[in-house]
């Protein structure tokens, strides 16, 4: 089910919250997995997301990538103490 979406990376949510992502794993990783076995997740190699700022300059992001450490950013809104109600 997993190769039929045509998808490399799955990513992998906190309690089910599409809005908290943990990481993603690789489907290339999981390929040669027997499903009989149910390897805990714990057991998986989880690349975890860098997260920045949605008010983070483009330009410093591009610069993030051009390192060449990740292929995918997290963009997360930064709340303050006035924001809260």
């Amino acid at each position: 089910q997993i190769l039929s979406k045509g998808r490399s990376r799955i990513p992998l949510y906190k309690d089910g919250d599409r809005k908290m992502i943990v990481g993603y794993i690789l489907v290339k990783n999981l390929v040669n997995m027997d499903p009989l076995l149910e390897t805990p997740m714990r057991n998986l190699n989880i690349r975890r997301l860098p997260n920045v700022a949605a008010e983070t300059n483009l330009f410093r992001m591009l610069k993030h990538f051009k390192k060449g450490q990740s292929i995918n950013i997290d963009i997360i809104k930064i709340f303050f103490a006035d924001d809260i109600i």
